[in-house]
């Protein structure tokens, strides 16, 4: 392609929920624009005429759509062209997605096409493992990745938007969670406020002069706590984006029990906001 004009889009994936639907879907549209970029190689050809036709027959015959789909058990399903989603053979669980054109023509011809897409979508969840190293504070490590680059500028914007349109509609506000600085947000906003909430209940009930008479034992109590409640925040904004992942596969192996955990984890949450607001309104409000 040297001597003529390169373009290049980059999409960002933020957030997207995708079922195996969707994942038919994108490999039709995909396929689609694969058809559009087989025209504009053919077109490109400046050799003899009559050796025309036979250069079309090569491009059909090596412009490809290739694609492996990684499953959380370690094996790999590949092939080339759009995978058949009507049987059993698509994996019923999936990690990650990798979709190419570019590789399967490069290989046969011996030179890059003019216009082609690279597309990771990394399904991966976050790990629930306690690990001290990495901070809460960073946003969420995700490996998705899609490519478009081409001489032809209306191919590369055409597909950029039409990609980028399907990834928009299955997006999902729960993004933020996945953010910098949501972490501390989420422990001076909500954690050490519930903290500060729970020992103003607990001392309506539980009377503090055992502990009294000793002001050692009773900023220890307090400072153990503190640390234990900076845990508990750690773990569950961890478990939150474990549950709700940057990017997630809708397993249908999986859904009833993510979705259980997702329904019990509103439900405490829920309980816990409208018992805060009903000791508010009651005490200091009425």
């Amino acid at each position: 392609m040297s001597g003529h004009p390169y373009f290049q889009r980059q999409i960002q994936v933020s957030s997207a929920q995708l079922s195996r639907n969707d994942i038919e879907r994108l490999f039709h549209i995909v396929e689609s624009q694969l058809k559009k970029s087989v025209t504009i190689q053919i077109d490109s050809f400046q050799g003899d005429a009559d050796k025309k036709d036979e250069f079309s027959a090569r491009v059909r015959e090596v412009f490809l759509i290739s694609y492996r789909v990684n499953k959380p058990d370690g094996d790999s399903y590949a092939g080339n062209g759009v995978p058949d989603f009507s049987g059993d053979s698509f994996p019923e669980d999936v990690q990650s997605i990798y979709i190419n054109t570019r590789i399967p023509f490069e290989a046969r011809a011996n030179f890059p096409p003019n216009n082609f897409m690279n597309i990771f979508l990394d399904f991966k969840r976050p790990s629930l493992a306690i690990d001290f190293l990495t901070m809460p504070s960073n946003p969420t490590a995700n490996g998705s990745e899609i490519t478009i680059e081409g001489d032809s500028e209306s191919w590369v914007i055409e597909t950029y938007h039409k990609i980028n349109e399907f990834l928009k509609n299955k997006s999902s506000v729960r993004y933020f969670i996945h953010f910098s600085g949501v972490y501390d947000l989420y422990l001076y906003v909500f954690v050490f406020p519930m903290y500060l909430y729970l020992l103003w209940r607990i001392q309506l009930y539980v009377p503090n002069e055992p502990l009294g008479q000793s002001l050692v034992a009773l900023v220890a109590i307090y400072l153990y706590s503190v640390l234990l409640v900076g845990l508990f925040g750690r773990l569950s904004f961890q478990y939150a984006r474990w549950l709700y992942p940057l990017l997630e596969y809708e397993s249908a192996a999986k859904r009833n029990t993510i979705q259980s955990q997702k329904l019990l984890i509103m439900a405490i949450f829920t309980g816990i906001g409208v018992a805060f607001l009903y000791d508010v309104l009651k005490n200091f409000l009425l």
